[in-house]
């Protein structure tokens, strides 16, 4: 099942992840260049809302 989460989630979990990592790490800094909203919006067609 797909579920979204909410945004102040997100952050939260962004927040703790990024105490957690070297900030200069590239993963860390390719995460701060992506769009994750547009790559979820893009995707989202192919969910359904609907429980199975």
């Amino acid at each position: 099942m797909f579920f979204t989460t909410s945004r102040q989630t997100i952050e939260k979990n962004r927040e703790a992840y990024l105490a957690m990592y070297d900030k200069s790490h590239l993963l860390v800094q390719l995460d701060q260049l992506i769009d994750w909203q547009s790559i979820l919006k893009k995707l989202m067609r192919y969910y359904s809302n609907t429980p199975i």
